[in-house]
């Protein structure tokens, strides 16, 4: 994202690491490239938090604290670990009517992440 326009740009981390090191090797155009460098060699553009900065996981696990009901909860718990974790988890906000409470937790945490992260960025927001 550019810091001063707002532009937000996908590139792979390859792509990336071609512009680097001046690899033009024709699977993109040179403009892409161009780009490409010019994000490297500015202060303007910063990386968007990724999947691995948001931490869903540890979102829903939160989430489950939040329920008073006891066995609930545990099953709540429960559902988030092991194979299929995610799926459980949905499973079981479905069968207990949880959804709309999740996705507005889920909501909160994703405006506090992106609240932290203008700050730590110097980037004006709304709130």
């Amino acid at each position: 994202m550019n810091k001063k326009t707002g532009e937000i740009y996908t590139a792979l981390d390859e792509d990336l690491h071609n512009a680097d090191y001046g690899e033009d090797i024709g699977s993109y155009s040179g403009a892409a490239l161009e780009k490409e460098k010019d994000i490297l060699e500015s202060d303007d553009w910063i990386q968007l938090p990724s999947q691995f900065d948001v931490h869903e996981w540890d979102i829903m696990r939160r989430f489950c604290y939040t329920i008073d009901d006891k066995a609930l909860r545990e099953e709540l718990l429960n559902a988030i670990h092991g194979s299929g974790a995610f799926r459980m988890f949905k499973s079981v906000l479905r069968r207990n009517d949880l959804e709309d409470e999740w996705f507005a937790y889920r909501n909160e945490v994703f405006k506090e992440i992106a609240t932290q992260w203008c700050k730590e960025n110097e980037i004006e927001y709304e709130k």
